[in-house]
């Protein structure tokens, strides 16, 4: 999983450069010019989608671990504590995900607003508008960059755990071809 954030987080990166790129190269204060636009919206739904899957990953691992404790008795003791270092990075990761799916929900809101108010009203400057969509879209970049960062902290961690609940499988003789993760060799 690790891997795939990776990478999705890379193209995360690359989709607000581009969004950035369109706005400070390419008159984005144009009611006309859609680019920025554009490029906004889908990076802001493409960023959510980042959230979620990381999200979703600890809400599917967390299950897994439970019911594999649970189907095969082990004991989920304080030494190993399988379901409580889950639920420990479970709450790592979420206000990064919860916050950084409402800041860039915030940003394109914000950015509609000015392009609709440009659209309406081309003779007319619009600067508030702009400035708060600007300067919300450099904090929910930053937010996010740093995010990223730390769900991919959280998700090389599970990771382990669930190799290392694999291994305990394992070294007990109760699976020999089940894996959760595919232990590297």
């Amino acid at each position: 999983m690790s891997i795939i954030f990776c990478g999705v987080a890379i193209w995360n990166v690359i989709f607000l450069i581009v969004t950035i790129a369109t706005a400070y190269l390419g008159r984005a204060a144009d009611p006309g010019a859609w680019w920025h636009f554009t490029a906004g919206v889908f990076t802001g739904i493409f960023t959510m989608f980042t959230h979620c899957l990381v999200i979703i990953h600890m809400a599917g691992s967390s299950k897994g671990i439970k019911e594999a404790i649970g189907a095969y008795g082990l004991s989920d003791d304080p030494e190993t504590g399988f379901q409580r270092r889950v639920r420990r990075n479970r709450a790592k990761i979420s206000p990064y995900a919860y916050l950084g799916c409402l800041l860039i929900m915030s940003v394109v809101f914000l950015g509609g607003w000015h392009h609709a108010k440009l659209i309406r009203h081309e003779g007319y400057h619009f600067g508030l508008s702009f400035e708060w969509h600007r300067w919300a879209a450099w904090f929910a970049v930053a937010f996010n960059l740093y995010g990223f960062w730390k769900e991919y902290q959280v998700v090389q961690d599970n990771t382990r755990i669930i190799q290392e609940l694999n291994g305990l499988l394992k070294e007990k003789g109760l699976v020999d071809k089940f894996e959760f993760i595919p232990v590297k060799k």
